[in-house]
């Protein structure tokens, strides 16, 4: 306390260390079932060529499921991936605290320290047994092995893949806003941050499907290319604004006008494999994924009120229009490669409005919120990447999934409070809606470079509308509070999302079913669950 002021120090350490991992035999059958053919050899996806030893090996994997031959039927290649995360943060910042003044500001400075590690691995130690049970060599003499495939024999560890990648994240900034009050009504707001980011990846590859070490280019001769650590990193100078103004109509009703600018911190991308390089081509990297993408930015406008009606029915609504620049965007690389980097696809426009209200009715609580977004592509992105109208996709656009955010959201609460022998009491039910996405996500447009057409055929289910309910009731025991809920009650199962294992790029079929389809992974809600939740406080 500093008399009209306050100084406020916030420092903050977080460490999380994770392990998780996915099916990785479904991957690899993928990418095997693609070398049996002269045009895999031709492209460099195999050293030695090879042949499937009989047709009723093909295909290990399609959209009805695994088909191992006999003799490997117990074929398994599990996948784990580590996550460590560590960072620290320190904000200092100065407030004032005098409630006669017409003025208020607040003016600090952050910084920022994050470390990130992150491994992948594929372990296969009986890779080369399940390589000579599905293929026979084209040449008198030749030997199938990892070795003779890929230039490389599995690990000593049995991994076949392994990808490990370390990553820095700075920042600095210092920061500003004041208020002034124009009248006891009306309020203007000003406000900036500029800031310092930095960040850096190390990365190293290795295993007989990365086709050897990671390499990088001799910086004596860049046609050179040299086996080892793959590093890459950017600084970046961001400033960005903010001002509003906001009428106090009455002591129970606020207007407001909001203007803003802000940005997303650039980052690293690890290099693809080298069978990644026929699809990066044809998706407009020849050179390969960049190995940086630059920040985003947005300019967001909004209008909105917060309104109380005697403490009994409270509504709080806003209309909001973003303009989004350079914005990060997964690239999924289709056909033989099924592999995603980051970078930056154009711009896009980002609409809507949400209302949220409360009612107190006796014992009776309502809640209920209504919410609609349009995000899409404004204009056509780089290399088609996508296209004016596409929909922007979230973090769970992975493996060829749209993962786009639903249009329309609307959810609505209920809870009676009671008293159950002289004690406190409640029964909730929740109801939640989401719509289907209107609008295609670059990889399911059939003119976004992205797109893969499944041998002419799209079979790339759809996300559906979706309704959940919760239930809820519980009873207060002094500091105890026991509650019996159902979570989906109505056991619902819509699609949410969903991924795909990639095609077979070198079939040289062209009729339909002649090209197995992918494999598609579809995810939903879990199925009804009952439990008991035990609280205490004291």
């Amino acid at each position: 306390d500093l008399g009209k002021m306050r100084f406020v120090s916030n420092s903050s350490y977080y460490n999380r260390k994770e392990v998780t991992g996915y099916e990785g035999t479904n991957y690899d059958l993928s990418f095997y079932q693609g070398l049996g053919w002269p045009d895999a050899f031709n492209h460099g996806s195999t050293y030695i060529p090879v042949q499937f030893k009989n047709g009723a090996i093909y295909p290990l994997l399609d959209n009805k499921g695994v088909h191992l031959p006999p003799g490997a039927t117990n074929y398994r290649s599990p996948n784990t991936i580590k996550n460590n995360q560590e960072s620290m943060t320190q904000e200092f910042r100065l407030e004032s605290t005098d409630p006669t003044s017409r003025f208020t500001w607040t003016a600090g400075a952050f910084w920022q320290l994050t470390r990130e590690y992150s491994l992948e691995e594929i372990h296969d130690p009986n890779q080369d047994q399940f390589l000579q049970a599905i293929f026979s060599p084209i040449n008198p003499g030749d030997v199938v092995n990892s070795l003779n495939m890929f230039g490389e024999a599995t690990l000593p560890n049995g991994d076949n893949y392994y990808n490990r990648n370390i990553a820095h994240d700075r920042q600095i900034a210092g920061f500003g806003e004041v208020s002034y009050k124009l009248t006891d009504e009306w309020k203007v707001i000003l406000g900036g941050r500029y800031s310092k980011s930095s960040f850096n990846l190390s990365h190293f590859a290795d295993g007989p499907l990365n086709y050897g070490q990671s390499t990088y280019p001799d910086p004596k001769d860049p046609t050179n290319l040299i086996p080892g650590t793959v590093l890459s990193g950017a600084t970046e100078n961001k400033f960005t604004p903010k001002a509003g103004v906001a009428w106090q109509a009455t002591s129970t009703d606020l207007y407001y006008f909001t203007y803003a600018q802000g940005y997303r911190a650039g980052g690293s991308n690890a290099p693809l494999p080298p069978f990644c390089h026929d699809g990066l081509n044809a998706a407009g990297y020849p050179k390969g994924a960049p190995g940086t993408y630059k920040s985003d930015t947005t300019q967001s406008f909004e209008v909105g009120a917060k309104n109380n009606l005697s403490n009994k029915f409270r509504l709080a609504s806003s209309v909001y229009y973003i303009k989004w620049q350079d914005i990060q965007q997964s690239v999924y690389i289709s056909g033989g490669c099924g592999l995603q980097f980051t970078d930056n696809l154009g711009t896009a426009v980002a609409k809507g409005f949400d209302v949220q209200a409360d009612m107190i009715l006796g014992s009776f609580n309502i809640e209920a919120a209504l919410g609609y977004t349009d995000a899409r592509f404004s204009k056509d992105s780089k290399n088609s990447l996508a296209l004016k109208g596409d929909a922007i996709s979230g973090q769970a656009a992975i493996n060829g999934a749209p993962g786009v955010n639903p249009p329309w959201t609307a959810s609505v609460g209920a809870q009676y409070n009671f008293t159950l022998s002289e004690r406190d009491a409640f029964a909730r039910l929740d109801y939640q809606y989401t719509r289907g996405s209107s609008w295609l996500a670059p990889v399911q447009d059939p003119n976004s470079a992205q797109y893969t057409a499944n041998a002419g055929v799209n079979i790339s289910p759809s996300i559906s509308s979706s309704k959940f309910m919760q239930a809820r009731a519980g009873l207060t025991l002094g500091d105890w509070q026991a509650s019996l809920f159902i979570d989906n009650l109505l056991n619902a199962h819509p699609i949410t999302n969903y991924e795909r294992t990639f095609t077979d790029a070198y079939n040289p079929a062209n009729a339909t079913n002649s090209v197995p389809l992918p494999q598609y992974n579809q995810y939903t809600f879990r199925p009804m669950t009952v439990g008991l939740s035990v609280s205490y406080r004291h």
